[in-house]
């Protein structure tokens, strides 16, 4: 009797197949997924960031505005203090250097 052995030696496989397993674009796919993610976890801390700036600063002005309507009582005076705060913070910022 003649016996026929069957090497399995080949795994044959559709493109579908191959491109979808661990040699294809699995890699690339896996790749891709975890660097959109780290830019939707970037882009959520700069607007948490940025949220914590703003709101700081709108709660110091609020306490600024307070602290000088308290003190000097009228709108002109408030208004002077903050003007002269404005031109001595223009002052203090550097120019930019134009070549």
């Amino acid at each position: 009797m003649i016996s026929i052995r069957i090497y399995r030696c080949l795994d044959v496989m559709t493109m579908v197949q191959e491109l979808a397993g661990l040699n294809g674009f699995f890699l690339f796919h896996i790749g891709a997924v975890f660097a959109g993610a780290m830019g939707v976890l970037g882009m959520l801390l700069a607007v948490l960031g940025l949220y914590g700036v703003v709101s700081f600063n709108a709660t110091r002005r609020m306490q600024l505005d307070s602290t000088l309507t308290v003190s000097f009582r009228s709108r002109r005076r408030v208004a002077s203090t903050l003007m002269c705060a404005a031109a001595t913070l223009a002052q203090r910022m550097p120019l930019p250097a134009y070549r």
